[in-house]
């Protein structure tokens, strides 16, 4: 099975915790994990998970492959545009 994550967000919806260039999946609301690497660990707890794909923003793509583990820096996948996909 592989996994896809939207992490695109423009740091919106959970304002003023959130802003552009710190989006909700990167913040450490509980614990000291951020939503992002929580959903990553999760997925890999999972046998079936072979691998995890995370699609986000261009200006996010170099804060991802800093902070989170367990994703191949080529799974992350940079969205051409915001689409508001996932509202």
């Amino acid at each position: 099975m592989y996994c896809v994550i939207m992490a695109g967000g423009s740091g919106t919806r959970f304002w003023p915790y959130s802003r552009h260039k710190r989006p909700k999946q990167l913040l450490k609301i509980v614990g000291e994990t951020s939503m992002l690497q929580m959903t990553v660990d999760r997925l890999k707890k999972i046998n079936t998970v072979q691998d995890v794909f995370i699609v986000t923003r261009q200006d996010l793509v170099d804060v991802i492959k800093k902070e989170i583990t367990g994703v191949k820096p080529e799974n992350i996948i940079i969205e051409p545009s915001g689409k508001n996909t996932a509202p």
